[in-house]
């Protein structure tokens, strides 16, 4: 077979291909693809290019970018054959991606069959003029069934040199037009060369794919995995709803994602200790990474190392990291660290000298990932891109940033009116003018929401009008806009507030938006059913900004304009109060459904969360169902379910059998090392005829401990019965400055019914506590 081209990614690809054709490369759409297999589809596609020729340019090939292995095998052909990629999101408006297409200028585009519909969509919205050829293909393995094996030859490839372009992405730009940034094999090789060694990269290992291949941080997922013969593994739309489950069902062990996305884990509750043994590394990248997520997934990724990387896309996918220890973080957010050999960050100020420590200026970046420019736009790569008085040449990144003490770096916010929103980065200039031409030149503010967190989940608008037709305005701007950067909502505002400089006042603006969503939604759930307005108050404490008649109006909650985190959190409180266990199918089920069809859900009128369940499982469900206010929440915390399920119990064993002789209490210890039988045998051998109880129970932390004891004593009150003998374990963790984080805070609901335990097997035996065995494991 004939070597496509000389470099690194694709040498070693074929290398792996060569020596282990078998081993797994890509799982996607539940198919496993190996490196033979893989290869053997990208180089179905490559036949089809055309031949190059002497004294061509580099091509450029377009690939229709989705979760199918079209995609995927698209940009490792155009990568094997020396061609620059530029993927389009089928997701993003016709009329962005023809303007891609066209100012990429790439002669050809990849299309699987599932993109055939937003391949035409684009096409039509274009210019006829000079339109690429299409390479046509398939996205499961029955449409590669001919090409199988390794044995075919590939087509003469362009001859790629480290100066050629690897890929162009296409990112916001603030004067309304997306802006291209082209990064060269040499960028390329360098960022490979910088990231590879610190992963430590395993055959066996087993990577995330979470990104959009618009994403630049997919070009780490794709590359670092196969450049080391790892398996990809592709999550699918749904199973990004639910990453926890994602993550345990593919046994990942490399993971990388936006902090949106660990954070989304954590509104699920599913950010537990222990519950992703699997992972060995995690990666977060493209927006602040909050100190209390990268804390609580260490502890939930026990034998995982857990880093905070930085870099825009400008810089070649990352270039700085921070490696989180053991220590205690004293940031709000994780510091970006130091950067990656090659690369320097330099904190400069307005004179473009260096900042001292513990300076707040603004961050340059140095080195060799940086991209050449942007395309076809000098005064854009002007205005980026500048050479220092010594000559070294930097980017101007726009992130204020301080370097402590530690020689760390850390992040501060922006310097202009860019945001990330779920890692995403947007000009918010390029939303204002979107605004600004669907409502006929008006003057448009965009924000992103909410206003100062950690992470911002959506984007809302303000025109400044007394009224206009805000449903026309939003279809023109979904036109144009992808999907993260439309506004959720749009509000009429008829003066905008200004600052002292006579400008647009943007943080008075966002509490003036606050109050007035408050105000339209008043007392929200007034004149509701009790199961419409638990559920209405739900959706406003986490999305304060929609309004009740879009909520009632809409046809699901995201049409009302929910973003997705916030949606989350609503499942979470729905699964609460229903006592379910959502799954992705049914969380999938509650996205499509409007208010009033979930509120019909909750009083059993309707079984479509119960639909594919047998007949007693079905009436189980809809009987818990129809008491939504009267069921209590469940918890999703495993380990606190022992202490729940003795909670619920202990008073009934002690109406049924009385008080015990010895009641042993404590934590860990109690619960694994005191077996109620194994000591009644002993005591038995000695004459003496004991009952005995465990009371023991792992992670309840020291206050909870306390009322634990004191739930026994007001039991045993109660009943008028006491205990001859209780053992009390003394943890010396229960008085340590530095409890475990993932202790549990016992709080009064856990006493009076409106929290209970997971029922019918749906925890591990572990961790419940059975009177059969006298509260005993193992």
């Amino acid at each position: 077979m004939s070597e496509p081209a000389p470099y690194r990614p694709g040498r070693r690809i074929l290398e792996v291909a060569r020596t282990d054709p078998d081993r797994v490369a890509l799982v996607i759409d539940g198919e496993s693809w190996s490196y033979a297999e893989l290869l053997a589809a990208a180089r179905s596609i490559a036949v089809q290019f055309p031949a190059p020729r002497d004294g061509d340019r580099q091509p450029v090939t377009a690939v229709m970018a989705q979760r199918h292995v079209s995609a995927y095998a698209g940009i490792l052909a155009a990568r094997l054959c020396g061609h620059a990629y530029v993927p389009l999101n089928v997701n993003h408006p016709p009329v962005r991606n023809a303007t891609i297409l066209a100012r990429s200028r790439a002669g050809r585009i990849v299309c699987g069959e599932r993109a055939a519909a937003a391949l035409q969509a684009m096409l039509t919205a274009g210019d006829d003029t000079g339109a690429p050829v299409v390479v046509r293909t398939g996205d499961d393995k029955a449409a590669y069934a001919g090409n199988a094996g390794t044995g075919g030859e590939w087509p003469a490839p362009h001859r790629s040199e480290l100066s050629d372009r690897a890929y162009i992405l296409f990112t916001s730009g603030s004067t309304g037009e997306p802006k291209g940034v082209p990064i060269r094999n040499s960028e390329l090789e360098n960022y490979l060369a910088a990231a590879g060694p610190m992963l430590e990269v395993r055959p066996d290992d087993r990577f995330s794919q979470t990104f959009d291949l618009t994403f630049d941080l997919s070009v780490h997922d794709l590359f670092i995995c196969w450049e080391n013969g790892a398996t990809l593994v592709v999550a699918s739309e749904k199973e990004l709803r639910m990453p926890s489950a994602y993550i345990r069902g593919h046994e990942i062990t490399c993971w990388f994602s936006v902090p949106s996305l660990a954070y989304q884990v954590r509104l699920q509750e599913d950010l537990t200790p222990g519950a992703f043994p699997s992972l060995r590394t995690s990666l977060f990248c493209g927006e602040a990474l909050p100190a209390v997520v990268a804390v609580e997934w260490a502890h939930a990724a026990p034998n995982s190392r857990v880093e905070n990387w930085y870099g825009p896309t400008e810089a070649t996918i990352a270039c700085s990291r921070y490696v989180l220890t053991d220590e205690r973080l004293d940031d709000d957010t994780v510091p970006i660290g130091t950067a990656f050999p090659g690369m320097e960050l330099l904190v400069l100020d307005t004179a473009l000298t260096p900042c001292e420590e513990g300076v707040t200026g603004e961050l340059f970046l140095a080195g060799r990932q940086l991209a050449p420019g942007y395309l076809d736009d000098p005064a854009k790569t002007e205005a980026s891109f500048l050479n220092l008085p010594d000559g070294k040449r930097v980017y101007r990144t726009g992130d204020r940033a301080v370097v402590g003490s530690d020689g760390d770096a850390r992040f501060l916010g922006r310097v202009d009116n860019q945001v990330k929103v779920r890692g995403y980065r947007i000009e918010l200039g390029e939303i204002e003018a979107a605004l600004r031409a669907a409502a006929a030149g008006r003057n448009a503010v965009a924000l992103a929401w909410p206003g100062g967190a950690e992470i911002a989940t959506s984007i809302v608008a303000a025109l400044e009008c007394e009224s206009v037709d805000v449903a026309g305005i939003e279809s023109d701007v979904a036109a144009t806009l992808p999907e993260y950067m439309v506004p959720s909502m749009i509000f009429c505002v008829p003066t905008f507030p200004k600052n002292a400089s006579g400008k647009v006042d943007r943080k008075a603006l966002a509490d003036e938006l606050l109050r007035r969503a408050r105000e339209d939604s008043g007392s929200a759930s007034q004149g509701m059913s009790r199961e419409a307005g638990i559920l209405m108050d739900s959706i406003l404490t986490h999305a304060p900004l929609l309004s009740r008649r879009n909520i009632l109006d809409a046809k699901n909650l995201f049409d009302a304009g929910m973003d997705s985190l916030a949606f989350i959190a609503v499942t979470t409180d729905v699964e609460h109060r229903l006592g379910l266990s959502l799954d992705q199918d049914t969380v999938i089920q509650l996205a499509e459904m409007s208010f009033d069809e979930i509120v019909r859900e909750a009083r059993g009128e309707t079984h479509r969360l119960t639909q594919g369940l047998d007949e007693g499982e079905r009436l189980t469900l809809l009987d818990r169902i129809k008491g939504l206010l009267r069921i209590p929440r469940v918890i999703r915390k495993p380990r606190a379910n022992r202490a729940l399920q003795f909670i619920e119990r202990f008073p009934g064993y002690l109406a049924e059998h009385g008080a015990p002789d010895v009641l042993a209490v404590g934590s860990s210890c109690t619960f694994r090392a005191f077996y109620p039988p194994a000591f009644e045998r002993a005591a038995a051998e000695l004459g003496a005829s004991i009952v005995s109880l465990n009371a023991g129970f792992p992670a309840v932390s020291v206050s909870g401990m306390r009322m634990m004891c004191e739930f026994v004593r007001d039991c045993l009150r109660n009943a008028g019965l006491r205990v001859p003998l209780i053992i009390y374990e003394f943890d010396v963790m229960h008085v340590s400055t530095r409890p475990p984080s993932g202790d549990i805070n016992l709080g009064p609901d856990f006493f009076s019914g409106n929290v209970i335990s997971l029922r019918g097997g749906r925890t591990n035996p572990e961790f419940e506590w059975l009177v059969d065995t006298s509260g005993g494991w193992n």
